[in-house]
């Protein structure tokens, strides 16, 4: 089963309980799931500067996970388990997929 999500999470004072509530609710969801695609975007903020990334996200069960960045420049993280065991951890060129 492939589920594909665009997640968008919003953090303001005051929404503490809201976003407690979406975090269990997202993560009843993904616990029923074998495979899952997603968008996302990562905003870093911290001295003085600000750098913005997205690409996409695929995770499969149990233990895989592929982050594929394309912007501002293309870059791939991959980790994969074993029965709770990292069997590797790796950054590899973009357009290498693991199944």
């Amino acid at each position: 089963m492939m589920v594909s999500v665009t997640a968008s999470i919003l953090c303001a004072a005051g929404l503490a309980a809201d976003v407690k509530t979406q975090a269990a609710a997202v993560d009843a969801h993904y616990n029923h799931l074998h495979s899952l695609e997603a968008e996302f975007t990562e905003v870093y903020r911290g001295s003085g500067m600000e750098r913005t990334e997205t690409g996409t996200l695929w995770l499969k069960k149990p233990g895989k996970m592929r982050w594929e960045y394309r912007s501002p420049r293309e870059k791939l993280f991959v980790s994969a388990q074993n029965s709770g065991q990292e069997i590797g951890r790796h950054s590899l060129p973009v357009g290498i997929f693991i199944r």
